[in-house]
């Protein structure tokens, strides 16, 4: 008969130090907040293309979350007031408006979602309407665990509520920087570009070159060695399509924020002229440190994940906890060997880690800023994979 199973691996010789998320002393500096983790959920928006079909007094039937609704054109009527009262039809079907909104704009039947997370179906073989179309899919908001980083994604409904999410290169638009740069022969041209953390400022790539036959040339040049001189997955540099003038530079990892600094010699005629523009960021779409707000902290009044599990998180929707800075620090996971005041990385590109910190870089993973938070303490693994995180925001 089935029975409750556990190996000598599985018994820890100590208590564990903290539980996840918990912070590891209580004071008055500790900064608690709290935020709805409401993204990234979405309400569904479908479309439908009416017709006029030229016939009088027709009926228009569409299947809407497995309900049909009815409506009748009548005589010598526009598309205008076709599709009009179509959209009034849905509306006023008790089956369907508690969960969808219909409107109805030139040739175009709107049909959207009153609840995040809940898909439409919509069903048609009618002459007057064709290409059902989902311009947006339904999603819930994603759980958040204890112990992971949080990211500011807006105000809610009044411009009250904060909303937050788990940290994910997802929730980013990488940022993008256009340099161009006027052609003076012999001028010498150097180009630094610097990671972004906070109030850190890091040189990460650095060319010099003295320029070529053309703008374009020179570029070109410089392209390659600002490429072969930035760390992989950090910025991007090339030469812009559009123009032989322009270097474009562009962010690897969907959260990174950098800048770029370009100086010319006056070994020419003249110094050559130099304009930047920050074509997309920096800002809280683009810049981690900017959206930055905390680390979720644990709650005993949220379920557990499984039934008769422990393992426990904020569920889509809920008011969550938060903490942006610590008297002492906040309990994390982490398996790694931690010491003392060495920096912490933020996993942004694994669905299973994201918003988890380590004290190692990878691909997926930013710098933060020590101004930010630092590594306090290692737990003893026999108390479980935890780590104490000091934030000092």
């Amino acid at each position: 008969m089935p029975g409750i199973f556990q190996g000598y691996g599985d018994v820890i010789t100590r208590m564990p130090w903290w539980l996840l998320g918990q912070l590891t002393e209580v004071g008055s500096n500790n900064e608690i907040r709290t935020a709805l983790n409401a993204y990234p959920q979405a309400t569904e928006v479908t479309t439908v293309t009416v017709t006029d079909t030229g016939t009088d007094n027709q009926d228009i039937v569409i299947v809407i979350n497995g309900v049909t609704v009815t409506s009748s054109s009548g005589v010598g009527q526009t598309l205008a007031q076709i599709g009009a009262a179509l959209a009034v039809a849905i509306n006023a079907e008790p089956l369907v408006r508690g969960q969808v909104v219909a409107s109805f704009d030139t040739a175009t039947l709107t049909l959207t979602g009153l609840q995040p997370g809940v898909p439409i179906t919509v069903s048609e073989s009618d002459a007057a309407l064709s290409a059902v179309t989902e311009v947006t899919a339904a999603a819930a908001a994603s759980v958040v665990e204890f112990g992971r980083a949080v990211v500011y994604q807006g105000r809610g409904t009044g411009g009250t509520d904060e909303l937050v999410a788990k940290a994910a290169s997802a929730l980013f638009t990488p940022q993008v920087i256009t340099t161009t740069l006027a052609f003076i022969t012999t001028a010498v041209i150097r180009v630094d570009v610097y990671e972004i953390r906070g109030d850190e400022r890091v040189l990460i790539g650095t060319a010099t070159d003295a320029s070529a036959t053309s703008a374009d040339a020179t570029i070109d040049a410089l392209v390659v060695l600002l490429n072969a001189s930035l760390p992989a997955a950090s910025v991007l540099v090339a030469a812009d399509a559009g123009t032989a003038t322009a270097f474009v530079f562009t962010a690897e990892v969907a959260g990174l924020e950098f800048d770029v600094e370009v100086t010319a010699g006056s070994e020419g005629a003249s110094v050559p002229a130099v304009t930047q523009v920050y074509t997309t960021g920096p800002s809280v779409a683009t810049s981690f440190h900017r959206a930055f707000r905390g680390v979720a902290i644990g709650d005993g009044g949220q379920g557990a994940v499984t039934i008769g599990g422990t393992e426990q998180q904020y569920a889509a929707n809920s008011a969550m906890s938060y903490v942006r800075r610590t008297e002492q620090a906040v309990a994390v996971e982490s398996s790694q060997a931690i010491v003392t005041g060495e920096r912490a990385y933020v996993e942004l590109g694994v669905t299973a880690d994201n918003g988890k910190f380590f004290n190692t870089s990878s691909a997926t993973r930013l710098a933060i800023s020590r101004r930010y938070a630092v590594w306090e303490l290692d737990a003893n693994t026999d108390t479980g994979d935890l780590a104490a995180l000091r934030l000092t925001m």
